[in-house]
């Protein structure tokens, strides 16, 4: 009877280790568990650092995929300004930097376009995000990362005291 038990536990096991190693198992998990409210107008937009730039000072794929959504919320009219951040290091210039650059060649007013250069963690830019946003009355925001990190950052994003709704861009799950 105990090695019947022995290998129903093995197993299980093993079942849930190909499920989650294998599977999307994880990102549907994580897609349900992500914060959720709908998207609406705010007073700025905020993409968070997504891992910097390359040698040759391109944006990495997480990166511009975040920037390219703050874009085209801008674009679509549903904040005035657009706050990025980034990875204060780089050779060929920094994260925040490049993002600047490539919101301008997206039609993006340089009035329209704050950075803040100095954060290093997601605590960081909240506080940063507070400081700069703070003073122009800003209270509400439409916060742009990742699945993964968008509740941790949104409740950072909230104790700073913002008003929060959460843009993931493209769907985790098509």
């Amino acid at each position: 009877m105990a090695v019947r038990a022995l290998r129903l536990v093995g197993a299980v096991g093993i079942g849930l280790l190909l499920a989650v190693g294998f599977t999307p198992l994880v990102n549907v998990v994580s897609y349900w568990m992500a914060p959720s409210r709908a998207l609406a107008p705010a007073q700025a937009i905020v993409v968070l650092g997504r891992g910097g730039v390359n040698d040759r000072g391109e944006l990495n794929g997480a990166s511009l995929f975040g920037l390219m959504e703050g874009v085209d919320l801008y674009r679509r009219g549903l904040a005035p300004l657009l706050l990025v951040s980034g990875s204060p290091s780089g050779t060929h210039g920094t994260e925040v930097e490049r993002r600047a650059d490539v919101s301008r060649e997206c039609g993006i007013p340089d009035q329209a376009i704050l950075t803040m250069t100095s954060a290093r963690t997601t605590h960081d830019e909240a506080q940063g995000a507070r400081t700069i946003l703070g003073p122009r009355g800003v209270r509400r925001v439409i916060l742009v990362t990742d699945g993964q990190a968008m509740g941790r950052a949104m409740a950072l994003f909230e104790r700073a005291g913002f008003d929060v709704i959460p843009s993931y861009g493209a769907p985790v799950l098509q």
